[in-house]
């Protein structure tokens, strides 16, 4: 049953990543962040080795399909211009992840990324709250990334992948507090549009 939902989880993540890629095709990059999702990009091939390292092929396929998708989205904030962003991003990810694996094992890479996890979630909740726009952020994206973690949970509890199920629960909830942020910016637009078309008429 947990390799199953491991399975809808990998694909509930693709899910999410092609409606933003699509929003951000659609509406252009406004409330985007470039660092978030070099991280989720550079995290990705993280899981992706680490998933062969514990023989699970979905953690590997998940991964695998998503990276393509965030590298699209990356690639139209154009990170050639945000040279230093592209180098903190990679060393966010090193610093959190990797080193911790290569001076501590698995278990210890694998906590550091649930951290960083809920790190990569501040930019994009920090654009939300200073700026008053929410074009480029899908709500539903980020709700459908939330329940997609509250599924690797499950498919972690089966796996006994412990360190991987604490970072999952913790990115859940990090990414149902975008979504819900998301989803408020976006019916306060609408609502002020519906003020100014009445004031208007």
């Amino acid at each position: 049953m947990s390799l199953w939902l491991g399975w809808i989880a990998a694909a509930a993540g693709v899910v999410s990543a092609i409606v933003q890629y699509r929003r951000v095709l659609l509406r252009g990059v406004e409330g985007v962040s470039l660092g978030t999702w070099l991280i989720f990009a550079y995290m990705g091939v993280f899981w992706i080795v680490y998933g062969v390292d514990v023989r699970s092929w979905v953690l590997v396929v998940g991964s695998a399909l998503l990276l393509p998708l965030q590298l699209g989205i990356v690639a139209r904030l154009a990170p050639g211009r945000h040279a230093g962003v592209l180098w903190r991003a990679a060393l966010f990810v090193a610093a959190f992840g990797v080193a911790p694996a290569l001076a501590w094992g698995w278990v210890a890479g694998v906590y550091g990324m649930g951290a960083a996890m809920v790190v990569t979630r501040v930019p994009q909740l920090w654009d939300l709250v200073r700026t008053p726009g929410s074009t480029g952020v899908s709500a539903g994206s980020w709700l459908v990334s939330a329940s997609g973690s509250a599924l690797w949970v499950a498919y972690y509890v089966g796996a006994h992948l412990w360190a991987a199920l604490v970072g999952s629960a913790l990115s859940a909830a990090a990414s149902t507090a975008i979504a819900a942020l998301a989803g408020w910016r976006h019916r306060r637009a609408r609502a002020e549009d519906v003020r100014e078309d009445v004031l208007v008429a």
